[in-house]
């Protein structure tokens, strides 16, 4: 749920609209890693079952493959929209049974647990008479 904040003092032509409450839950099993395309409008998940790319707008599954793709180095890469694409992603601690990341962009903070990915938005949209820029959830 978005909420909008008038800014006393400045004309109403500037609102501040936060968005920093949107969360948003994938079940996936068998996380194995995550990344983002360098533009941030793709996340790629590598499981056990093959790769799948989201579109982080809107948080919908665009591309899935099911062969096996693990990382090398600490890259994969893409299908789909970023097909070809070298991905670097984060790898899942097996020690402690955590994955956390940040978008580079650091507009999403990400944690996989218990067969969940749990996207968190991190940031605020500006918007000046109805232009505006476009935050995580407007991309």
């Amino acid at each position: 749920m978005s909420e909008m904040k008038v800014i006393v003092g400045i004309p109403p032509i500037y609102t501040v609209v936060w968005i920093n409450d949107m969360t948003e839950n994938l079940h996936v099993g068998g996380v194995v890693a995550i990344g983002f395309d360098k533009n941030n409008n793709y996340m790629i998940v590598v499981s056990h079952s093959g790769l799948g790319v989201y579109d982080t707008n809107g948080w919908s599954l665009c591309a899935r493959n099911s062969d096996l793709a693990y990382p090398e180095n600490g890259y994969v890469t893409g299908i789909g929209p970023i097909d070809g694409t070298r991905i670097k992603v984060v790898e899942k601690n097996y020690d402690n049974d955590s994955l956390t990341l940040s978008s580079p962009d650091g507009c999403w903070e990400i944690k996989y647990e218990d067969g969940t990915i749990i996207i968190e938005s991190t940031q605020q949209s500006d918007s000046k008479s109805g232009a505006g820029q476009a935050g995580p959830a407007d991309r």
